[in-house]
C-alpha cells in the first residue's frame, strides 16, 4: 500500500508537471505575432542663398542737397539674387531704417525702395512687401531690388551716415 501511495504521489507530481508544462507551451503557441514595415523617405533640395551685388552708396553730398534717389533700376542700385530649388515657394523678409546714423549719433532721413520679380529686369519689377512668399522661377532664382531716397538738410550735421538694410530668405515648406 506504501508502495502504491508512493507511486500514486509521484503521478500526480509528473500530471501536474505535465499539465503545467502544456498550459506553458499552449501560451506560447496562442501568442499572436504581427509584423509592419514602414517605409521612411525624405526629398533633399537645393540649399537656399541670397546674394547681393554690391552696397548702396549715394556718394559725397554737400550739405542742403535736399533729395536724393537712387531707383531700382539704376546701377547703382543693389540687386540681390535669391537661389534655390526651381519652383519652390520662399519667404523674404526684411528690416530698414527710417535714419542713416553717425557714430556720434547724428541722424539722415532714409526711405528705401525694395521691389522684385523672377526675371532679371529691375524695370518691370514690383513692390516687394516684407514677408512676402514668392516662387522661385525655373532656373530656381528671384530677383530684389534695393534702391532708395535720402534727404540731406541744409542743416544737416556733417558726417559719415550708415545703415543697414537686411534680408531673410527661407523656403516656405
Amino acid at each position: 500500500l506504501f508502495k502504491l501511495i508512493l507511486q500514486e504521489s509521484i503521478m500526480k507530481k509528473l500530471f501536474t508537471l505535465l499539465t503545467i508544462f502544456v498550459m506553458a507551451s499552449g501560451l506560447a503557441f496562442a501568442q499572436d505575432n504581427d509584423t509592419e514595415a514602414v517605409q521612411c523617405t525624405t526629398v533633399v533640395i537645393s540649399s537656399l542663398s541670397i546674394e547681393k551685388d554690391q552696397d548702396l552708396d549715394f556718394g559725397t553730398v554737400a550739405q542742403g542737397v535736399g533729395e536724393i534717389s537712387i531707383a531700382v533700376s539704376d546701377v547703382d542700385a543693389v540687386k540681390l539674387t535669391i537661389a534655390g530649388q526651381a519652383a519652390y515657394d520662399v519667404i523674404i523678409s526684411y528690416t530698414s531704417p527710417s535714419n542713416f546714423e553717425t557714430s556720434g549719433g547724428d541722424l539722415l532721413a532714409f526711405s528705401a525702395d525694395i521691389k522684385s520679380n523672377s526675371s532679371d529686369v529691375p524695370a518691370s519689377s514690383s513692390a516687394l512687401s516684407s514677408g512676402a512668399s514668392l516662387t522661385l522661377n525655373s532656373s530656381g532664382n528671384y530677383f530684389v531690388y534695393l534702391g532708395g531716397t535720402i534727404d540731406v538738410l541744409s542743416s544737416q550735421a556733417i558726417g559719415y551716415y550708415t545703415g543697414e538694410v537686411s534680408f531673410d530668405v527661407e523656403y516656405d515648406l
